[in-house]
């Protein structure tokens, strides 16, 4: 950050930083996330505004990949193993399924640690629904 701000943001030229996804699944992902805020709300960085946790869900589609092993770290939730129901999606009809919340390396639930980072509600809320028997292959 500190050689960013010597190039891009001087008193003739300012261009703000947005982290637009980030998660490093080596680390804590609360501390990491923690130390990230800090940065942002701290006047030390005054062009840093923000960052954005990548991601939500676990990209499945991705486990095909040459790199698998590594793409399908990502993700605050995945797929338990309830089918909730079926959705058509421009005539083609896909299984959704329920959540499950994910862990980061030191046991801790990923999307717990970035609520603590970020200050949100500590309830989590989700809202449960049946299984169902529908499926689509």
């Amino acid at each position: 950050m500190d050689k960013y701000a010597q190039t891009f943001w001087t008193s003739a030229l300012k261009i703000p930083v947005f982290i637009g996804e980030f998660h490093a699944p080596h680390v804590h992902v609360q501390k990491d996330m923690e130390d990230i805020m800090d940065s942002v709300l701290g006047k030390e960085y005054p062009f840093f505004l923000g960052v954005s946790f990548f991601e939500f869900g676990v990209s499945y589609y991705k486990q095909h990949a040459y790199n698998a092993d590594f793409e399908l770290r990502f993700g605050m939730f995945g797929y338990g193993d309830c089918e909730l129901s079926v959705m058509d999606y421009w005539g083609k009809s896909y299984n959704i399924r329920n959540l499950v919340p994910r862990k980061d390396k030191f046991g801790q639930t990923i999307h717990e640690a970035v609520r603590a980072a970020f200050g949100g509600q500590s309830e989590l809320k989700l809202k449960a629904a049946p299984c169902t028997t529908l499926h689509v292959s």
